[in-house]
């Protein structure tokens, strides 16, 4: 566990780093980013999935003594890369009855699943629902950004990148709605 706090602290280090100061903003003087985001940017329309006309799709992967573990999938509320087109998780369940504390844990944007997978088991074993997400698109367009000469190109690139964060948390918001329908998870306990 203190492994996996260390690897996210330094992800979120490293994050920092990747973010340049406008000489302007240190002087006092306005400036505009380069990109606005609109209001109700994450809005998005809920789903009905007890609804027979809901097209999720939950398939049994893996049977272990105390929990099970389905993949479960459901068309994306938008669309930015072609791999992206689907809402793809692993749902463990606990076998025990009663309605469990869940844990989603959110993808790794690129890079295997090896984190994601090891967790939600560490956390199944502990007793709670999880849940992991897939994400197959890629954050950046290959190539864009390292070629952008003008502010007209990189903001292609990072309407590109805004657009894919803004379908993973509207994706995730998705599951979320998803996993409230469900008995077995404690609604209240979502985290």
């Amino acid at each position: 566990m203190k492994a996996l706090m260390a690897v996210f602290l330094v992800f979120l280090f490293a994050l920092n780093g990747c973010a340049a100061v406008n000489d302007s903003f240190i002087h006092g003087k306005s400036f505009s980013p380069i990109l606005e985001t609109p209001p109700n940017y994450f809005e998005y329309a809920k789903d009905d999935f007890d609804s027979p006309a809901s097209q999720y799709r939950i398939v049994l992967e893996k049977e272990e003594p105390r929990y099970q573990i389905f993949q479960v999938s459901f068309a994306s509320a938008m669309s930015t890369d072609p791999a992206n087109d689907s809402v793809v998780f692993h749902y463990i369940k606990q076998k025990r009855s009663g309605k469990k504390p869940l844990v989603i844990i959110l993808p790794i944007m690129g890079g295997s699943y090896f984190f994601s997978e090891h967790f939600a088991a560490t956390l199944a074993d502990s007793g709670f629902n999880a849940i992991w997400l897939e994400r197959k698109g890629k954050l950046f367009q290959a190539g864009v950004l390292e070629k952008a000469k003008t502010v007209e190109e990189l903001k292609e690139s990072l309407i590109y990148t805004r657009e894919v964060y803004r379908q993973t948390v509207i994706d995730a918001r998705r599951v979320i709605d998803w996993a409230e329908t469900r008995t077995e998870i404690d609604a209240g306990k979502i985290g």
